[in-house]
């Protein structure tokens, strides 16, 4: 019978090769910072300024709340701080007139003394008058609801007409979730977790996530680890 033909075989030589650690698992996305919009007074819900889900940026008006009791105070607090001026005023005037008899001894300097303690009485009267104003140009500013980041607006909790009331369960209006950056939450189990976690001690760098959508298919922007949780489920070491 003819020969067979020689069977060829490769043979390579057995070396030590690092190999990349790979770990699967099942992440929920959420906003890197979410934060609860509240009424900070009391009043009518007025006007909502944003649609529901929409992008905002810091500083975008989202709620309106009826301005008019408290620009009502405000201008009470202006006309208490004019007052308090006008009183200062004529205790500095009188004070000034009692020090000059006083040297004159035309009168005692005791009431010279009562004068100069009224207008450091009037002083501080104005000092809680401007303190007053300031309170209500605040409170003021407090009916423009503002977002105080970046993000999606939720839905409104409060319709239009609500009575919102402030350090209540009422002054909800609304969430914000700050989604740039955003986060993926996932659990690993324990003997996953302490891998990973030695391979990081070798090689931060190293570390990298990639984020798969429902087809399996990967996003372009690649992720981080940037926090691990400090407790395990007892029920499932994860």
């Amino acid at each position: 019978s003819p020969q067979a033909d020689a069977l060829v075989v490769s043979a390579r030589q057995v070396e030590s090769r690092p190999l990349p650690l790979m770990l699967e698992a099942v992440g929920r996305t959420e906003g890197s910072r979410e934060i609860e919009l509240r009424a900070r007074v009391n009043g009518i819900l007025e006007k909502r300024t944003y649609h529901e889900g929409s992008r905002v940026k810091a500083g975008d008006v989202l709620f309106h709340i009826d301005p008019v009791p408290y620009e009502v105070a405000l201008a009470h607090a202006r006309a208490a701080l004019a007052q308090e001026r006008a009183t200062q005023q004529q205790a500095q005037r009188n004070a000034e007139r009692l020090t000059a008899l006083a040297a004159q001894n035309a009168v005692s300097k005791r009431q010279a003394d009562d004068a100069i303690s009224a207008v450091e009485a009037a002083d501080a009267a104005v000092l809680a008058a401007q303190a007053k104003v300031r309170e209500a140009e605040i409170n003021l500013s407090y009916t423009r609801v503002v977002a105080p980041i970046s993000g999606i607006a939720g839905r409104a909790v409060r319709s239009e007409g609500s009575l919102v009331t402030a350090g209540s369960e009422s002054s909800l209006l609304t969430t914000v979730a700050q989604t740039d950056p955003i986060w993926v939450r996932f659990a690993l189990s324990v003997q996953e977790h302490d891998a990973l976690r030695a391979a990081g001690a070798r090689d931060s760098d190293a570390l990298t996530v990639e984020l798969l959508d429902a087809r399996s298919q990967p996003y372009t922007t690649k992720g981080r680890i940037n926090f691990a949780g400090s407790t395990v489920d007892g029920a499932t070491a994860r």
